[in-house]
């Protein structure tokens, strides 16, 4: 056995070692990239008098009723969009459509009934650029 091969028989179990605590450390940096962003709420939200704002993870998102058309306009366009009204531990979620620049997504809110000034419980969620954007937070009702 020349030198060359005892030489590649010691180094080689640590060579081992190493590319698989450098597999790991690269698996775990991949991981931890953030892909979940929870949107927060600027100021009080009442869809009934004026559109509520949300931002985080670099979106912002302008939430707005006028006359039964719920719609979200974001700063960047979105891959898709949900909104779900909570209602006594109800929910009934829906997906928007989105508008021609993927940057305005609307929906129908009709299907909501009034009650009162009671709040409802509003839950958003957002795709965009394999990002999941979210938030949840307290309403008047859309109409």
């Amino acid at each position: 056995m020349n030198k060359h091969t005892k030489l590649g028989i010691i180094i080689a179990p640590f060579l081992a070692i190493g590319g698989y605590v450098a597999a790991d450390y690269y698996t775990l940096n991949q991981q931890e990239k953030q892909r979940y962003h929870k949107l927060h709420l600027q100021s009080n939200c009442d869809l009934s008098t004026a559109a509520c704002v949300l931002k985080g993870g670099g979106l912002e998102l302008s939430l707005s009723d006028n006359n039964g058309i719920t719609q979200i306009e974001s700063n960047h366009p979105l891959t898709s969009a949900a909104i779900a009204m909570v209602n006594n531990n109800k929910e009934k979620p829906n997906n928007l459509k989105a508008g021609s620049n993927k940057t305005l997504w609307t929906i129908a809110t009709t299907a909501y009934a009034k009650k009162g000034n009671t709040p409802y419980r509003l839950r958003i969620a957002i795709t965009a650029n394999d990002h999941i954007f979210f938030s949840e937070f307290d309403t008047l009702p859309l109409f």
